[in-house]
């Protein structure tokens, strides 16, 4: 299994899901998590130099998704409608992440 791989099945750990609210944590060296219906994730390597993103879907929530880089930089993304993606720069990959998905 490639690096990316083990990144992608392993980055997200833990799930809360109370009052509407999704809420997604972990790091590399946390167990992995499955992303509960409707919601899924995925990484690619598509970003700037090869660099990671991550992936949010989840249809009929508000996404936002955070990671951290191996730069050292956090990355957020903004609050959106069914989907959102957190990107590395230039060649870098994900250390830890976290998303929420909320109805309002």
């Amino acid at each position: 299994m490639s690096t990316m791989a083990r990144r992608a099945t392993t980055i997200v750990a833990g799930l809360v899901l109370a009052g509407g609210v999704v809420a997604v944590t972990g790091s590399p060296a946390m167990a992995a998590w499955t992303a509960p219906s409707p919601c899924t994730t995925w990484f690619d390597n598509a970003g700037s130099g090869g660099a990671e993103r991550w992936h949010v879907s989840c249809p009929g929530y508000w996404v936002t998704v955070s990671v951290t880089c191996s730069s050292g930089s956090p990355i957020n993304g903004g609050r959106r409608w069914g989907y959102q993606k957190a990107e590395c720069r230039n060649g870098a990959y994900t250390t830890s992440g976290r998303a929420t998905a909320s109805l309002t």
